[in-house]
């Protein structure tokens, strides 16, 4: 048995059990069949909206995007343990752009904008061995890109167009490949599954090129959706389905196979003291229209969180949003 199929069956073990005090009650001793685990692996896309939205200047936040990615990369060794994994993850982080001139300008280096633990495919000594000496260089490497890119940008705002990121540039970035089954003892089969995470940095609004109905999001449009449902009154999510001048068109390419986690809304709404003005506010409606958007072009899951005061919040969020995922 080759050293990959022994910590298949390890983490199996570890994680699953085999019932109370490790035997079998006899109708699982008579059972032919064997036992079938799922060991998950991610595609994770951390998508920056490189707007105007990252000038503190204009748009001040409690935390800036370049403190939370660099709390997530510090954090990528924990992401590893996600569904109780122990080994012989094959997860893949990448910073992915919406408008990819970026990459031409030259300012960043992309292969040092990803950390790839799949790369060790059958090579688990060597992944062990990259962890325990190469993997802080790399994390190191890519907080320095995440700073060069985040410092161009802010004097050469890149024009993003959400709707089209979704709608064809994301699938340049996922990684479909059919699931793995994998023997990995007489008792035990394994579906080996990579599964495509976009966490995307945006403030909620989308103000696109394109003004056209239900390819951009802007203040107007979730003003007149309050008034509206003002007068109604009831749940916003399904007020916003029953109303299609105010959902966004779903992308024509389905996003099947992929899980989105939306974060850093603004809300425009609150004053000073974080306090909102108007009711429901900005975020609400913004949230009710993004989730039924990227669920009905068939995402997987999809959930959208306000900015965080603190970069562990952000960090949570991810883990109980991928933990989540991970038992799907």
């Amino acid at each position: 048995m080759s050293i990959e199929r022994i910590s298949y069956l390890f983490l199996a073990l570890t994680f699953f059990g085999c019932g109370s005090g490790g035997s079998k009650t006899e109708e699982q001793v008579a059972d032919p069949r064997p036992d079938i685990v799922v060991l998950n692996n991610f595609n994770v896309l951390l998508v920056p909206d490189l707007s105007n939205r990252i000038d503190p200047n204009i748009h001040p936040k409690p935390v800036h995007d370049t403190i939370l990615l660099n709390s997530f990369v510090d954090n990528i060794k924990q992401f590893l343990a996600i569904g109780a994994r122990k080994m012989n993850q094959k997860d893949i982080f990448t910073i992915d752009f919406m408008n990819r001139t970026v990459l031409s300008a030259g300012i960043v280096s992309a292969k040092d904008m990803q950390i790839n633990f799949d790369a060790f495919e059958n090579k688990p000594r060597d992944r062990s061995d990259y962890i325990r000496s190469n993997l802080a260089n790399d994390q190191a490497k890519l907080k320095k890109e995440i700073g060069k890119l985040y410092k161009y940008s802010l004097g050469n705002y890149s024009g993003t167009d959400i709707w089209t990121y979704f709608n064809q540039t994301i699938h340049q970035s996922l990684v479909n490949r059919p699931k793995k089954v994998e023997k990995i003892s007489d008792e035990t089969t394994a579906n080996i599954v990579m599964k495509n995470v976009a966490v995307i940095f945006t403030d909620g609004y989308i103000e696109n090129a394109n003004h056209t109905s239900g390819y951009s999001l802007r203040y107007s449009v979730i003003k007149e959706a309050r008034d509206e449902y003002n007068k109604v009154g009831g749940d916003i999510e399904q007020f916003i389905s029953k109303n299609p001048k105010y959902q966004i068109k779903r992308t024509t390419k389905s996003l099947k196979g992929l899980s989105v986690m939306v974060v850093e809304f603004a809300d425009r709404s609150r004053n000073a003291q974080g306090v909102a003005m108007e009711h429901p506010n900005d975020y609400q409606i913004m949230r009710a229209i993004w989730k039924k958007w990227l669920l009905d072009s068939g995402a997987d899951a999809c959930e959208v969180y306000e900015s965080v005061k603190q970069p562990r919040e952000f960090i949570d969020n991810f883990m109980k949003f991928t933990e989540a995922i991970s038992r799907r």
